[in-house]
């Protein structure tokens, strides 16, 4: 079996759930469930399509190929998913970062920028998750490498397993960011009021559950059957989370 044949009979394995409205990319997702099989970029799959896998490439392949029939994000497959730029871990602990919650990031940065450089600026993440948000600020601003810029991250989970998965994406970036395990911004609070010197710029960014829970139980398989209810569901209109973290 080639590299090329491969694709071909996973794209037919996976099309029927296509043509049936949960995902409409069965050919991308055989590409990269191979790609991390045989450890190699997509580019790979395309400038070696002649070469055959080994029986246990292939036996691996199938196994995860058939996680993907029953519905399972590729991401948690390939416990990866790129976000600003950066490739962070996933598993079924997080939400899978989307591509339109990296508007979070790009605004939080502008407003960083905006300010004086010598301003003491926080910067809190509630509900941080897989930690991308924060991690993608933290990592950008520390590329920029004002002289003064004296900005802190920080970034608040109630659940231990996102913790966890939070905390091996921070170590694996690089960046310094206070994880606190509690609820919204309850673990940063004494932080804030016991600070010696004035915060001047304190900002708070969040990806709470925006779903109502109707919308959550008539969602799709690979988000209600796989990805965490906490992350998701934000009760009757949505607005659960963000009325709590407001007041």
């Amino acid at each position: 079996m080639t590299i090329k044949q491969a694709i071909i009979r996973t794209n037919k394995k996976l099309k029927p759930l296509a043509r049936a409205g949960h995902y409409d990319t069965p050919f991308l997702d055989a590409e990269i469930i191979l790609a991390f099989v045989l450890k190699k970029s997509k580019e790979f799959l395309y400038t070696h399509s002649e070469k055959k896998l080994t029986t246990s490439q292939w036996n691996q392949f199938k196994k995860l190929i058939a996680r993907r029939a029953k519905h399972e994000p590729v991401a948690y497959i390939v416990e990866q998913k790129s976000f600003y730029g950066l490739d962070f871990y996933v598993d079924k602990n997080v939400m899978i970062p989307r591509p339109e919650t990296e508007l979070l990031v790009e605004e939080t940065i502008r407003n960083v920028k905006c300010q004086m450089s010598n301003v003491k600026t926080w910067i809190v993440d509630v509900g941080t998750g897989s930690g991308c948000i924060i991690i993608s600020i933290a990592k950008n601003l520390k590329t920029e490498k004002p002289k003064n810029l004296r900005t802190k991250f920080f970034a608040t989970e109630i659940s231990p397993g996102a913790i966890k998965v939070a905390r091996k994406n921070i170590k694996h970036h690089k960046v310094t960011v206070t994880l606190l395990c509690g609820n919204l911004l309850n673990p940063i609070i004494n932080k804030i009021e016991n600070c010696k010197s004035k915060i001047e710029n304190l900002i708070v960014v969040a990806n709470l559950p925006y779903l109502t829970t109707k919308q959550w139980q008539k969602t799709q398989p690979e988000i209600k059957k796989y990805e965490p209810r906490l992350a998701l569901d934000g009760g009757p209109d949505g607005l659960k989370y963000y009325r709590q973290l407001i007041n």
